[in-house]
């Protein structure tokens, strides 16, 4: 079973300030920027592929023409392991409100060729739940405002059994756009009237019908499903597997089990061997088991009947209840970004397992939008609340923390008053940009980093595009700068004086370290930043101490940092926590093995069909195994079911390679052919060899339903 990760562009500031909530350089591209397989290796990466959206490809300028320069193994900026497989898809829910996919048939096998992905996926189109709903789409450059009222326009709205979608069409559309509405023309805007929203929904509805710039389905989700069909076939016969590097994954769509099942019937007929189940992201748990099953059995079925294996994925899913009943119906392989997301929305952040969750401690920053004494009063609580926990965290004295707090900032103040009045016409603030203003301060001033996380962002921001209008030709009133820093200096003083360390409560001193310690420092914290709703799950969170039961290398380097919800550093840091324990809760269900035969290479043939000619016997026995990984071991190396044995599409096929991705390999050899053994046990990983393919059928079985063999052994 793979789990795949989709590509947010998801990194973070490896040598990140904590203390001062600052970059290790202030440009992005100076930095050592970390995604989730430079911090994991090997085996201990939480994810055993990339999801690539070409939609999010289309929308990120830097990326698509990285892509297109070096190709997904290539790209300098992801580097990601030439091991790890890669599938692309069109990102259909970020076209969901358009009336057809954007992507056309060539273009896409195209991208994926150029790009060097492993797996792309057929154009489809998400399908709404429901089989019969009404939909009218609208072109947003047709729709004047000023001459239509959004009364009209809400009043359709409103309709029920109607739904209302008004985007921005593309310029061009695919030319298959044409096959299906005549009256959709590329680069055609006709503007709507008033005239056009009078009536009943009815007559608008049909009004619009023959509009250039308007599509009216009554039975939308059919259409969906049935163009996905159609798109599924017409690359299909477009794409040549011998030629295009890249395995072809059928795009199933459906609005309920029924519905699924035959579109995954519809592709197996159409010749797929791979498909991917569409649609069921945010679904409940008890709907995707239902879809799985169902189309599991229609997969059972054909692998039975023509003894060919069929892999499936499942988009969006991450499930930890249903890993069993995912194996059973066959699944291969499914993507999630759910643990990574949770850690920055809502509660429950950090996640020990699916059940034992924590809500981070939501330290906040001040933003462009508060009042000036709001954001100073964010900026020094924040830096207060910081060196509390990570007092709290060490055992340290939380009082003495915070003393040596504010005499740091106090002697910040005053260095950046020299500062200022020595350096502020220095050449390097007369630049054109705000960036080139940021660098210098930084480098200019001994103190930038502490001054930034002293003062907050938005009074940092303030001072430095005075400095970039501050000249010798043009000076400004030093007393500018004094506005800034002055009430930052007396709500500093305050502080050090009301700080519950100075309260009578306090006179007594709990034992450091400890949660009693903590609790008047959180809880006046939380009264002032007006968060005492979630002051329980805080409480909870720092009594449990949840991090120094995480052996994730930043449990074990950050502590307590990994439980403040403070900024994508320490958000996204948490978010790739999330990721390695869900892969620990995967690894309990889900073992990593590929079944493997002993291959000579042969001149020309899929494996899976020169397995089916070398080893009958075998292939019957492990055909329709579920959520394994299967293939032959070559001289030139691993080669997976599905691959050509006369390509080097795959990246890599080294004994490394193999030991990243798998603990053990239950290989097939009654001729004891394979020269690969030995290299690959030396590059850690396990190699059970067999002669009989029963006897590797058997332990196969044992391994992937451990559980029920045991069940067995005791009855």
């Amino acid at each position: 079973m793979r789990f795949y990760v989709p590509d947010w562009d998801d990194h973070v500031d490896a040598n990140y300030d904590f203390l001062y909530d600052v970059h290790s350089e202030a440009e992005n591209s100076a930095r050592e920027n970390l995604f989730l397989w430079d911090v994991f290796e090997g085996r201990d990466l939480p994810a055993d592929g990339l999801l690539l959206s070409r939609d999010s490809v289309t929308q990120s300028a830097g990326l698509r023409g990285r892509l297109n320069e070096h190709g997904i193994y290539g790209d300098p900026r992801l580097n990601i392991p030439s091991w790890l497989p890669t599938i692309s898809d069109c990102g259909a829910w970020g076209y969901r409100d358009l009336p057809f996919p954007k992507y056309g048939i060539q273009d896409l096998i195209d991208f994926y060729d150029r790009i060097g992905v492993r797996i792309g996926v057929t154009p489809d189109h998400v399908v709404w739940k429901g089989p019969n709903q009404r939909r009218l789409y609208l072109d947003e450059r047709a729709y004047d405002s000023d001459l239509i009222s959004d009364d009209a326009l809400e009043d359709l709205r409103d309709t029920d059994g109607l739904d209302v979608f008004v985007t921005e069409w593309p310029d061009l559309w695919p030319d298959y756009v044409r096959e299906f509405d005549s009256d959709v023309h590329d680069g055609v805007v006709e503007q709507f009237t008033p005239a056009d929203f009078e009536g009943s929904p009815e007559e608008i509805c049909s009004r619009l019908e023959s509009s250039p710039s308007a599509v009216f389905r009554e039975q939308d989700n059919i259409f969906r499903q049935n163009l996905s069909e159609k798109l599924a076939q017409r690359i299909r016969e477009e794409y040549d597997p011998t030629e295009d590097g890249f395995r072809l994954m059928a795009a199933v769509q459906g609005w309920d089990p029924e519905s699924y099942a035959k579109d995954a019937r519809k592709a197996l007929e159409q010749g797929y061997d791979c498909l991917g189940i569409g649609g069921l992201a945010g679904a409940r748990a008890n709907e995707v088991a239902a879809v799985v099953d169902e189309v599991g059995d229609v997969i059972t079925e054909y692998e039975s009947e023509h003894g060919r294996r069929v892999d499936v994925h499942v988009f969006g899913f991450a499930k930890t209840e249903l890993f069993e009943a995912v194996r059973d119906a066959g699944v291969t392989s499914f993507d999630s970004t759910s643990m990574l997301i949770a850690a920055w929305t809502g509660g429950k952040n950090y996640h020990l397992d699916s059940k034992e969750q924590y809500d981070a401690v939501r330290v906040r920053f001040p933003l462009a939008r508060d009042e000036r004494p709001t954001q100073i009063e964010k900026a020094i609580r924040g830096q207060e609340m910081i060196r509390v926990l990570e007092a709290y965290d060490a055992g340290n004295s939380i009082s003495e923390a915070l003393e040596s707090y504010y005499d740091e900032a106090e002697a910040t103040l005053d260095a950046a008053v020299t500062y200022l009045q020595d350096r502020r016409h220095a050449d390097g603030y007369d630049v054109d940009s705000m960036m080139g203003a940021r660098v210098f301060f930084r480098e200019d001033f001994d103190c930038a980093v502490e001054f930034k996380g002293t003062v907050g962002e938005p009074i940092w921001r303030d001072v430095i595009h005075l400095l970039r209008k501050d000249t010798e030709d043009d000076p400004r009133l030093f007393e500018e700068y004094e506005e800034h820093l002055r009430p930052v200096r007396q709500f500093l003083s305050h502080r050090r004086e009301a700080s519950p360390v100075r309260s009578a409560e306090s006179i007594v001193s709990p034992k450091q370290g400890t949660f009693e310690a903590l609790s008047p420092y959180l809880r006046e914290y939380t009264e002032a930043i007006g968060d005492t709703d979630k002051l329980d799950g805080y409480r909870e969170t720092l009594k449990e101490r949840p991090w120094e039961r995480c052996s994730c290398p930043f449990c074990e380097k950050h502590g307590i940092q990994m439980c403040i919800f403070r900024g994508n550093n320490r958000n996204r840091r948490r978010g790739f926590h999330n990721m390695y324990r869900f892969g620990l809760e995967m690894a309990e269900t889900f073992d990593e093995i590929f079944i493997a035969a002993a291959l000579p290479k042969p001149p020309s043939a899929r494996c899976d069909d020169a397995l089916r000619d070398r080893y009958p016997e075998f292939w019957s026995r492990v055909v329709d195994l579920p959520s394994v990984e299967l293939g032959a071991l070559t001289p030139d190396g691993a080669v997976e079911w599905w691959d050509r044995l006369d390509t080097d599409a795959v990246a890599d096929r080294s004994p490394e390679s193999i030991a990243a991705q798998f603990e053990r390999i239950l290989l097939y050899d009654p001729n004891h052919d394979s020269t690969m053994v030995e290299a690959i046990e030396e590059a850690g990983c396990t190699v059970d060899e067999f002669d009989s393919a029963s006897e590797l059928q058997s332990a196969a079985m044992r391994r992937l339903r451990p559980s029920e063999q045991q069940s067995l052994t005791e009855f």
